[in-house]
């Protein structure tokens, strides 16, 4: 027999949809640009405008410059949701995570969670070599903090780059201007609506998305609430998952984001 306080799929999607509504209630209220992108498109392309079925995630990307107007509009989440950092010196991700409930396993975070949705930070590139040198400064930097690897080549590598100054170098050279290089590329790119969106500095791709598939952003619903979404959700859901991405996951290819989701009681119940 199932726990009385273990949430069904169901309302595990009943908890997103509410976050979902919230943090892009807020959004607009606040003039906050945010992007639906990950399963959430998924579900609007393939299943009828519905959550994905096994799906217990959702993903919005803001723009890196403006969130600090995006945390100043979280200030006014309800009690009932937490806005959860992570764990990044700059540009860290955020979960908005609702309080009555709680999630078992891994979410990435190491305060307790509940159900959750993602808000990843994107910046615009000029071109996509300019966020392969951003990734490969990333993984140097990465070296010292995750020395081991089951793969022996990549603790060959990691091992070479640990013995040199080139994990403490790379830091620096990040703040000696490489860091506010990509800033004002950004910027030039927002402003002149041209080249490639993907994840912020010193994060993964995240995708890799032209602006015109991105922008200008459209109004459409998932699961009866109103989000923004890319201009060519086809496109942007090709380059994401594949010229197949109509077809849905084998179940033994379906995963999830955590196991088990209960009901707690919230403090100011």
């Amino acid at each position: 027999m199932v726990a009385p306080d273990i949430m069904t799929a169901g309302e595990v999607q009943v908890s997103l949809c509410e976050i979902l509504h919230v943090v892009t209630t807020l959004c607009d209220r606040h003039g906050v640009e945010y992007v639906l992108i990950g399963g959430g498109c998924l579900g609007i392309a393939r299943h009828n405008r519905a959550l994905i079925p096994w799906d217990d995630d959702l993903d919005i990307a803001v723009w890196a410059g403006d969130m600090p107007n995006f945390l100043a509009a979280m200030r006014h989440l309800p009690a009932r949701f937490r806005l959860l950092p992570e764990q990044r010196p700059q540009y860290p991700a955020y979960k908005v995570s609702d309080t009555r409930t709680q999630v078992d396993g891994q979410t990435g975070f190491d305060d307790p969670c509940g159900i959750f949705i993602d808000v990843i930070p994107m910046m615009h590139w000029q071109s996509l070599g300019w966020k392969h040198l951003d990734n490969l400064l990333a993984r140097i930097t990465a070296f010292k903090e995750h020395p081991y690897s089951a793969d022996w080549w990549k603790q060959l590598v990691k091992r070479a780059v640990n013995a040199t100054a080139l994990h403490r170098l790379v830091p620096w050279v990040y703040r000696m201007g490489l860091q506010a290089m990509f800033e004002r590329m950004d910027l030039r790119c927002r402003l002149g609506r041209i080249g490639i969106i993907s994840g912020a500095i010193g994060r993964p791709w995240v995708g890799k998305y032209p602006w015109s598939t991105v922008y200008p952003l459209q109004r459409d619903r998932l699961a009866g609430v109103e989000v923004l979404v890319p201009n060519d959700l086809n496109r942007f859901l090709t380059l994401r998952y594949g010229a197949d991405y109509m077809k849905p996951l084998e179940p033994a290819r379906r995963w999830t984001h955590f196991g088990e989701a209960r009901r707690v009681q919230h403090p100011h119940d």
